[in-house]
């Protein structure tokens, strides 16, 4: 009988297990993982309330001064992640992330043997902690997005098919497995709960649902401020002007609903004054400083188009739902599609406006993540009804659009992709190349040589090498007597036709009598310049520490393992040293 409730309940959430299981063995087989689930910045922040409060006990720093040097601050001094506040620093991130993190945080704290140490919270325990728990609340989110998709009487095949979406054609599928501490998997469980209440407001027309609304919208909140926009999806979720008119009148009428639901949307806000005050002796704070919104100059375009950070670029799947709207129109269905694109676009007209509205270093337009079960809800609607003749090539599409999400989140993950600078030509450049030889391509620092003093120039000409023939192409030892002393840059340059299938590295390695003193490997694909698979003069410019006791040092520079057969024309390098 118990193993027959087991089996029961366990069935209820038997696609959202496959979906989970299906993610887990994508990502272990083909993308990876970072061994650092927490990361950095923004993940750290939301995470770090955790530690700060239950094994550093440095979360209280109200009656002691930033300028006092106490231990107390020693670690909270992180770059990007704590401000300075008048005379203590603040953690410029919510609580809420960690809070639903508590759980998971726990079973690693009280099965993790602690040092004291300032990386106490960081170790392996914790992290794979992390993991589990940001794949709970996605398996989490895909239920009750499942659950909304009922009250539309959506098809339970459709349903799964775009759950499936949710997961592998969406930037969600990265920020469950590489970066679990952000918080945008948490955002997407905690809007899916939200707008499903909402749902069943609107439905159901009970103000009991109102008042569990208004304490999800408080947690809303404490994930991440921003998302209070949630509100403005109100209009959309009643499905009419009439349900949505009777829903306002239905709580103003119920004073004493609306005074409850006031008040649980104050009791989960109140955790994070409650954080601030602990942090500043202040109970309202705006946490970000000197970060903020620019209404005036919103790159409204680039966040929804640009090869930078563009949905429609990095989740070209969700321009099924632009186009859903758009049948909508045509079917008029008006208020509809009206509410959700101006949804859509005031969301975007506010994530478009912050000061970085590229987000740092991110994949795809992050901000939007959270909202993920409300911008599907058009597709949704429309593939609802449409016959098998045409459901069957969109479904085609899919295919290829979670095919092209992964092997981008496999890029992202490997260096292929660059996480700030991407634009039209390097996109296209990449696209959809996984070889080892492309991790990196994109990521050269430019270098001003007009900045450098030229010691020493080697035009060494042509070079020509088989398949797995080994070459030195400069060899300096001690016993020449060159004086690299000051020398910091070191550029290669050479011609070839920059084949994708280029393979081969280049080799530099300087020692002197007892150890290794700088050490790089580098495809020499990187050195392209123009456009791959042309004839171009390569370049490649190498950086490292400033050589003192030049005399004592060997310099070798070859090329090692080459698996082709090339020959690169007029080879020179040059030795620099900044002026």
């Amino acid at each position: 009988m118990i193993l027959n409730k087991i089996v029961s309940f366990f069935s209820l959430f038997v696609v959202e297990l496959l979906i989970i299981i299906s993610l887990l063995f994508v990502v272990n087989n083909f993308i990876g993982q970072h061994d650092d689930h927490i990361g950095f910045a923004d993940g750290v922040g939301y995470y770090d309330y955790l530690p700060s409060s239950f094994i550093r006990h440095d979360i209280n720093r109200k009656d002691v001064k930033f300028s006092d040097s106490s231990s107390i601050y020693y670690a909270t001094n992180k770059t990007g992640i704590y401000k300075k506040y008048k005379d203590f620093t603040i953690n410029k991130y919510t609580c809420g992330t960690a809070i639903l993190q508590s759980p998971f945080f726990f079973l690693a704290y009280f099965s993790t043997t602690r040092t004291d140490e300032i990386t106490d919270g960081y170790q392996n325990e914790f992290q794979i902690a992390i993991y589990i728990s940001t794949i709970f609340y996605l398996f989490l989110g895909l239920i009750f997005f499942r659950k909304t998709l009922n009250l539309y009487k959506t098809k339970r095949s459709i349903i799964i098919w775009i759950q499936l979406l949710i997961v592998f054609s969406t930037s969600v599928i990265h920020y469950t497995a590489n970066e679990s501490a952000m918080s945008h998997v948490y955002s997407f469980f905690a809007i899916s709960l939200f707008i499903y209440v909402c749902k069943l407001f609107f439905t159901k027309k009970k103000i009991s649902y109102f008042i569990i609304a208004c304490g999800l919208l408080g947690f809303i909140f404490l994930l991440r401020q921003v998302n209070i926009l949630v509100l403005f999806s109100l209009p959309f979720l009643a499905g009419s002007w009439a349900d949505f008119k009777f829903g306002v009148e239905l709580v103003f009428k119920n004073r004493k609903g609306l005074i409850f639901g006031i008040i649980c949307f104050g009791l989960f806000v109140s955790f994070q004054f409650g954080f601030w005050y602990l942090q500043t002796g202040e109970f309202i704070i705006y946490s970000y400083q000197n970060e903020g919104f620019d209404f005036l100059q919103p790159a409204f375009f680039e966040l929804l188009f640009s090869y930078q950070k563009g949905l429609f670029v990095y989740a070209p799947v969700l321009f099924l739902s632009v186009i859903a709207s758009v049948v909508m129109i045509l079917k008029k269905e008006y208020y509809l599609s009206l509410t959700w694109i101006l949804f859509l676009l005031f969301i975007n007209f506010v994530f478009s406006s912050w000061h970085d509205w590229g987000y740092g270093c991110s994949y795809g337009a992050r901000p939007f993540i959270d909202y993920y079960s409300l911008l599907f809800i058009p597709f949704s609607i429309v593939i609802n009804r449409m016959s098998k003749i045409v459901v069957l090539p969109v479904f085609l599409v899919t295919c290829f659009l979670s095919i092209l999400t992964v092997t981008q989140t496999y890029q992202y993950k490997n260096y292929i992709l660059h996480w700030v600078n991407m634009n039209k030509e390097m996109y296209w450049s990449v696209f959809m190349e996984t070889d080892e030889q492309f991790n990196g391509v994109l990521w050269r620092k430019s270098v001003d040589e007009t900045d450098y003093h030229l010691i020493k120039n080697f035009s060494i000409g042509e070079v020509s090498f088989q398949y797995n023939e080994e070459l030195i192409l400069l060899e300096i030892t001690p016993s020449d007597s060159i004086n690299f002393d000051g020398m910091n840059l070191l550029s290669i340059s050479f011609q070839s036709d920059f084949d994708r299938e280029m393979t081969t590295k280049i080799h530099i390695s300087i020692d002197d009598s007892t150890q290794n003193y700088f050490w790089h490997e580098r495809p020499l694909l990187h050195f392209y310049t123009e456009k791959l698979g042309k004839y171009q003069e390569g370049k490649y410019n190498f950086s490292f520490p400033t050589i003192e006791n030049s005399f004592s040092k060997s310099i070798v520079i070859s090329i090692v393992k080459p698996g082709d057969k090339i020959t690169l024309a007029e080879l020179r390098i040059k030795f620099l040293k900044k002026e």
